[in-house]
């Protein structure tokens, strides 16, 4: 997670579109708010979460595409069928949480884009769009999608402290050197445990700075297309309950377990079925992520001994390493101390 330059401001007019997000409640638990961008109704999809569309709000603005969603949605309900997009005069066009907002506490906010083969206007560079997405008025991160859009769609997550009794969200306008005209597909709002190991570590060291999310992985999963993240359905701790995307890796020798595992605010509530999952080698493997340098990260491991070989305490031993490389990769290293067992890794969010 990126701490290291939100505090970039763009230079921008004051002549903003602004969609308030007021009323807006789910049955997900409190403070659960999820936004069907260019959707026209409300309703639960795979993952039994309540979306609703954004075109009830007070003060919506842009005009909406239908698009074909991701092979992997099907064809039941999702957020990612259509699009808002706002080539208006505006600087910059505003989503606004303004309802249950508690100034100081941790939400997670994730802006998702998907619009399929292309665009229903034309982008500065053909097949390519390029936008700023903000925080309030800072910088949050650039959105940089080739089309055709292929296997997913594209999401920007930030843990953000709330400055005040609102959180603003906004997509720069084409008025901004450089940028072209803005869309987004579904936007949601969670709030966090003040507990969570990023949030102690952001008020503890970094003055409640924001934190943008890099990678988080689930090691040992059982193919490309397992996402784990929140949903009902599924027995209690077996899901996302803030709703976080675990990206699968099935990199290396898989370790599984239908056993089940005790997660708690220790853990992060690391979902039971990221931690039922391991990647295990007999020796020295590298976790590889790419970085931007000159930045803070935080880098938080999780690790649940699954190993049906494994009956006694320090029969597993291996040591982690972090480094930096002359390309500005950072990896760690699992190194085997005790050689006839396995380094292991469940998952990792940094």
């Amino acid at each position: 997670m990126d701490i290291g330059a939100l505090a970039t401001r763009l230079c921008i007019a004051v002549v903003i579109s602004v969609i308030n997000l007021s009323g807006k409640s789910t049955a997900n638990g409190p403070g659960f708010v999820s936004i069907d961008c260019g959707g026209n109704s409300t309703y639960s999809d795979v993952n039994e979460i309540l979306w609703t569309p954004d075109s009830g709000t007070n003060g919506v603005d842009g005009e909406v595409f239908s698009v074909s969603p991701p092979a992997y949605a099907g064809l039941d309900k999702t957020p990612l069928s259509s699009i808002r997009f706002f080539r208006g005069n505006q600087s910059k066009y505003c989503y606004v949480f303004d309802e249950g907002i508690v100034q100081g506490k941790a939400y997670l906010v994730r802006a998702s884009f998907w619009a399929g083969s292309q665009l229903p206007y034309r982008t500065k560079v053909a097949n390519s769009v390029n936008f700023k997405l903000l925080i309030y008025a800072d910088e949050w991160d650039t959105v940089l999608i080739t089309f055709p859009q292929t296997s997913r769609e594209v999401n920007k997550e930030i843990y953000v402290f709330a400055m005040r009794e609102n959180i603003e969200v906004c997509l720069s306008g084409s008025t901004i050197s450089n940028s072209d005209v803005p869309f987004i597909s579904s936007l949601v709002l969670r709030p966090l445990s003040d507990s969570l190991h990023a949030i102690t570590f952001s008020v503890t060291y970094h003055k409640s700075r924001p934190l943008m999310t890099v990678s988080r992985k689930n090691y040992g999963a059982p193919d490309p297309s397992y996402y784990v993240r929140y949903s009902e359905g599924q027995p209690a701790g077996y899901g996302d309950i803030y709703d976080r995307i675990w990206e699968p890796d099935t990199e290396g020798t898989r370790l599984v377990t239908d056993q089940n595992i005790t997660v708690d605010s220790n853990s992060d509530w690391v979902p039971i079925a990221v931690m039922q999952t391991a990647r295990s080698e007999n020796s020295t493997f590298n976790l590889h992520f790419e970085v931007a340098s000159f930045s803070w990260y935080v880098f938080y491991e999780y690790i649940a001994e699954i190993s049906a070989d494994v009956t006694a305490s320090g029969q597993r031993v291996f040591s982690i390493e972090v480094r930096v490389g002359p390309m500005r990769t950072s990896f760690i290293e699992g190194h085997a101390q005790t050689f006839d067992r396995k380094t292991m890794f469940s998952a990792r969010e940094i």
